[in-house]
């Protein structure tokens, strides 16, 4: 009976600020968290980490700026991995490859809005794509939360061995947002690298929670 009573007010409260972060993961979902050049990585299982900041670019009325941090895990089918070591063994570099991945999203987001606040919220991402030649890769990506939901449509571009770039234009769904960001993956190895994005988030219709807000984001991510 003690254990209950410790526990279920316990779950209640973690329940509470989970709901509570997704609605403002809404707020910094204008950041890509999961950046579609690793469409272009080998590995099954996927890891990343990023910092954000975003703030409003009039100084109009009561604006707020927000930072937060991100970590995400994806697993991944598709044959991807397979289709990059043929294509290095033999020199043929027509190869085509699709992935899918399907991971979990945790962030925690930080404010100025007559007080600081610092939830942490749980949301989900799906995304699927093809890869062309290993240079171009292309695809669709759903994510949200309790009350956050995004539509995107990833690309990316390797420029050289090491260096790519990418975009995820998307609509936020729940806010009236469209995001535009552009990123640069630069592959530190095969299953190790480092990204630097900015981004505009712009509201496309009347009565939008957010006004139009610009910022960016640095992250490291893993492919195992």
């Amino acid at each position: 009976m003690k254990r209950l009573l410790i526990t279920v007010p316990s779950l209640l409260a973690v329940a509470y600020f989970a709901l509570w972060g997704c609605s403002r993961l809404g707020t910094v979902g204008t950041v890509s968290r999961t950046p579609p050049a690793p469409g272009m990585m080998e590995g099954r299982h996927g890891l990343g980490v990023a910092g954000s900041a975003l703030a409003p670019i009039s100084d109009e009325g009561q604006h707020d700026t927000f930072a937060s941090g991100h970590f995400s895990y994806s697993y991944r089918w598709g044959n991807v991995g397979q289709v990059r070591r043929q294509m290095r063994r033999t020199g043929d570099e027509t190869g085509r490859a699709w992935y899918f991945d399907f991971g979990t999203i945790i962030s925690g987001i930080g404010g100025q809005q007559e007080r600081f606040f610092l939830p942490v919220g749980l949301g989900i991402t799906m995304r699927g794509g093809r890869v062309f030649n290993d240079r171009f890769s292309i695809g669709g990506e759903i994510s949200g939360g309790a009350v956050w939901a995004e539509f995107a449509l990833p690309f990316a571009a390797r420029l050289n061995d090491r260096v790519s770039l990418y975009t995820s234009p998307a609509l936020l769904i729940t806010l009236g947002v469209v995001r535009l960001p552009l990123g640069v993956v630069v592959a530190v190895s095969r299953h190790f690298a480092l990204t630097v994005e900015g981004m505009m988030g712009l509201p496309v219709i009347d009565g939008s929670a957010l006004d139009a807000l610009a910022g960016g984001s640095f992250g490291l991510l893993w492919r195992l």
